[in-house]
């Protein structure tokens, strides 16, 4: 069973609560049990993409398996732009999608979302100077743990580059990511379009870094730590 939590926001423009759904799996299954999750239009869906690499193909299966798990008619469709989101009988939901290694997270919302997860390593650390501005590698430079401040930059960016309309904010180094005054593990993501802004709440697990991006107009009423259940 997948790990989950909900995370319930304020919208200062009306008087209820907006949900954000945040789901993760961990990868320890084959490929051939994985197929044995899914329907048969998942399973001719894969047959169609004609996806060579073995990853590729347990990520593909076990987001949708995850999905399934919590969705069980709920489909994953796509935007001429790319972004995808999620279909089933009562309409659509805002979805977004990450893997790092054999781990796999899904974010399910009625307003825009962005999710990104990145292993711990050395990775992002030595490619900071490939996606972080000058004053962001100035600050990775003065932190006390450079290496842990790069991996959770890098999830902030990808994050929000998921959330941002891609029209405008086309790569993550148009991101730039600030302190936001909601806390500490809250930062603010400013794009390049005069409306690419978003709240990035980031959570460290043990073996990844996770951040999720929502609207600016949101606040974070529950949980005040996040934490995941079975």
């Amino acid at each position: 069973m997948p790990l989950h939590t909900v995370l319930k926001y304020k919208n200062e423009t009306s008087v209820t609560n907006d949900v954000t759904e945040v789901y993760i799996w961990h990868i320890v299954e084959n490929e051939e049990y994985l197929m044995s999750l899914v329907n048969k239009d998942t399973l001719s869906e894969l047959q169609n993409k004609n996806l060579i690499n073995a990853r590729r193909r347990i990520e593909w299966l076990a987001t949708r398996a995850l999905l399934h798990s919590v969705y069980p008619d709920a489909q994953i469709k796509y935007y001429p732009c790319g972004k995808p989101y999620l279909h089933n009988a009562f309409g659509k939901k805002c979805l977004s999608i990450s893997h790092t290694e054999a781990w796999v997270a899904l974010a399910i919302s009625s307003q825009p979302i962005g999710i990104d997860i990145e292993r711990w390593s050395d990775r992002p650390f030595h490619l900071a100077q490939r996606f972080l501005s000058h004053k962001e590698m100035l600050q990775l430079n003065n932190d006390e743990f450079p290496k842990t401040l790069a991996t959770r930059l890098w999830t902030a960016k990808e994050a929000a580059f998921k959330y941002f309309d891609q029209s405008t904010t086309r790569v993550i180094t148009d991101i730039t990511i600030h302190q936001s005054a909601q806390s500490q593990s809250t930062l603010l993501a400013q794009g390049l379009g005069q409306d690419d802004k978003c709240l990035v709440h980031q959570i460290d697990f043990e073996h990844f870094a996770m951040s999720i991006c929502v609207p600016t107009f949101l606040e974070q009423i529950s949980p005040n730590n996040t934490s995941f259940v079975k």
